[in-house]
């Protein structure tokens, strides 16, 4: 199977899911009275928008559409930053730090709180290295001709 131009809508969709996950968790980080669960649940939406960048990547490349199990989101991270690095997309995020920010949502098991309180800079990091993760994405699927290059933006970085 392979992308076919009539499933663009979908992987922009997706994109802008994530941006919008981005979005909100900054903003909400941004705000002086923000609630631990607030920052707990933003983290999650952080790691769920990585996901959907992978999503969006695999869709893009492939033409497969389908959502990873969290065991396998790690190793799908992972292949995505491989695949970039070797198409000479620069300015990547670390893979360890991706891995360790979906590993650290994972250790909540869903149930409303992490273990070991997370705070606000975990998630402005987690949005940092998602937003590198995200442009990079965007980059290669441009190259690609998957993606026009008006398309898509990424708090005006793509």
């Amino acid at each position: 199977m392979s992308y076919k131009p009539e499933q663009l809508p979908d992987l922009l969709r997706t994109l802008e899911r994530a941006k919008q996950r981005f979005d909100g968790a900054e903003g909400a980080m941004l705000r002086l009275d923000v609630s631990q669960g607030e920052i707990d649940n933003n983290y999650e939406g952080v790691v769920n928008a990585i996901n959907f960048i992978v999503q969006a990547y695999v869709l893009g490349t492939t033409g497969i559409q389908r959502k990873f199990g969290e065991a396998e989101a790690s190793t799908k991270i992972e292949s995505v930053l491989s695949t970039l690095g070797q198409q000479h997309i620069s300015n990547l995020p670390s893979a360890k730090r991706l891995r360790a920010a979906n590993a650290r949502r994972n250790e909540s098991g869903h149930e409303g709180s992490m273990r070991g309180e997370i705070d606000t800079d975990e998630v402005e990091a987690a949005i940092h290295d998602g937003r590198l993760f995200m442009d990079a994405v965007i980059r290669d699927l441009r190259r690609r001709k998957v993606l026009p290059s008006a398309k898509v933006e990424n708090h005006g970085q793509a």
